[in-house]
């Protein structure tokens, strides 16, 4: 049996960015790309990804997501798909430390990368198994929640946005940001992604100046 190989990025890397929030952390997630998408009906190859914690000077939280991305990228080049790798992460408990709820975080955001990267390379658009699905009750559900937690969602320079409106604070800031387009399809997003929603609204509850 043959050894596995490793297919390392070239030099020159073609790659997306996404800012992200959680709670008091912004962050920017990375993730480059293989230039082999030029075989019929094939879509970018994801190859690597890294995360930017802004602000962050060395810590546990630090090292663990540094940890955690360099062995995903090592694990893609090896030819693990990310949905494997994904998977094999989200078996941590939601939310059980701030780097593990920084790390589901990270691969929502990576998820976006990849679906946009996607979407650039095929002309689809945005899609999601319920997007067209919501009932009326659980989006007004999921709104009542937000509202009652001083929150709102709001779309601004092709981002859609859970924000923060606390007293304390003179301007809105953002909690959660998506590259859709529609306060609907965030709306999809949370209600897909109940862990990320539980996330906010503990911040949330944890964070002064609440009315």
């Amino acid at each position: 049996m043959s050894e596995p190989e490793r297919h390392r990025l070239p030099d020159l890397r073609d790659g997306l960015t996404k800012k992200g929030v959680l709670g008091e952390y912004e962050f920017y997630v990375t993730v480059n790309f293989y230039p082999d998408a030029e075989v019929m009906d094939a879509a970018p190859r994801p190859g690597e990804i890294f995360v930017v914690l802004v602000g962050s000077s060395v810590s546990d939280t630090v090292l663990f997501l540094d940890a955690w991305t360099t062995q995903a990228s090592v694990s893609l080049q090896y030819g693990i798909l990310w949905s494997g790798i994904k998977a094999k992460a989200l078996r941590l408990r939601a939310g059980a430390t701030v780097a593990e709820a920084l790390m589901r975080a990270v691969i929502d955001a990576a998820d976006a990368v990849i679906q946009a990267k996607h979407n650039l390379y095929t002309g689809e658009q945005f899609d999601s198994p319920r997007r067209g699905g919501i009932m009326p009750d659980e989006e007004d559900e999921l709104r009542k929640k937000l509202t009652a937690a001083h929150l709102w969602i709001t779309v601004e320079d092709g981002l859609a946005m859970v924000v923060c409106r606390r007293p304390v604070d003179k301007v809105p800031r953002a909690v959660v940001s998506l590259p859709v387009g529609t306060e609907r399809e965030l709306v999809v997003f949370l209600l897909e992604h109940p862990d990320v929603l539980q996330s906010v609204l503990e911040w949330r509850e944890r964070t002064p100046g609440k009315e």
